[in-house]
């Protein structure tokens, strides 16, 4: 009939080109590696990765495992019955009360038989003794009762005369402590430590009733090596 619309006779079917288009299309659109290159690509950064988490979590472990020097602090100092005897003599007896921490995460730390502490007045050894050796684990704290005392002893008369000017000026004296030790590390590591605590003042009555420490607790100089080449942190 004249004037019907004619039906669309062309074909719906995939011609080959467009068919082969269409698979290269979908190639190209996929997410995964389409080459030799961009799997070698994948594998450098996988690698890389890796090794960057080993290097740090071998970092971490080696700092855990590390053998650390301590941390000894004074916490008080004190002083009695101080008397000078024929202005070269003197006789006193002091308590020093420490902190020692072992600071290692994961390391014990133990103290030698042969631990000596000693007080200074002005680089001059006034009294020493050995105290009693002791083990930490890690991250330990421990409280040390030193007591040092002197009857009677020698020393030379400036010394006495420059401690007494002190007493009578203002009633302080400034004392160093020092601790020495061999120290274990996990039975694996050996060294010779020395703590240095200097400047503690001192406060001593001439009542020869006992004086105290003035300033807050003071840290302690910890070095390790031959004692004539410690380097102290």
């Amino acid at each position: 009939m004249a004037g019907r619309n004619k039906p669309d006779t062309r074909s719906s079917a995939v011609y080959p080109h467009d068919a082969a288009r269409y698979h290269t299309d979908d190639r190209q659109n996929r997410p995964f590696p389409s080459s030799a290159l961009d799997y070698m690509a994948i594998l450098v950064i996988v690698a890389v990765a890796c090794f960057v988490v080993l290097f740090f979590t071998l970092m971490i472990m080696s700092d855990l495992y590390k053998p650390r020097l301590p941390h000894l602090r004074v916490d008080s100092f004190s002083v009695s019955n101080f008397t000078s005897i024929d202005g070269s003599r003197m006789s006193f007896v002091a308590e020093i009360r420490l902190t020692a921490q072992n600071p290692s995460g994961k390391v014990s730390i133990s103290y030698d038989q042969h631990m000596v502490a000693a007080i200074y007045y002005k680089f001059m050894l006034l009294s020493q003794a050995t105290l009693a050796p002791f083990s930490q684990k890690p991250e330990n704290k421990t409280s040390l009762m030193v007591k040092l005392a002197a009857d009677g002893n020698d020393v030379e008369k400036w010394v006495m005369d420059a401690i007494n000017g002190d007493i009578g000026q203002n009633g302080r004296v400034q004392f160093d402590f020092e601790l020495a030790s061999w120290v274990n590390w996990d039975s694996s590591t050996r060294d010779f430590v020395k703590a240095f605590c200097g400047n503690l003042t001192v406060a001593i009555p001439s009542d020869q009733r006992p004086g105290g420490l003035i300033h807050p607790p003071g840290h302690c100089r910890v070095g390790r090596g031959p004692d004539d080449e410690l380097v102290f942190k």
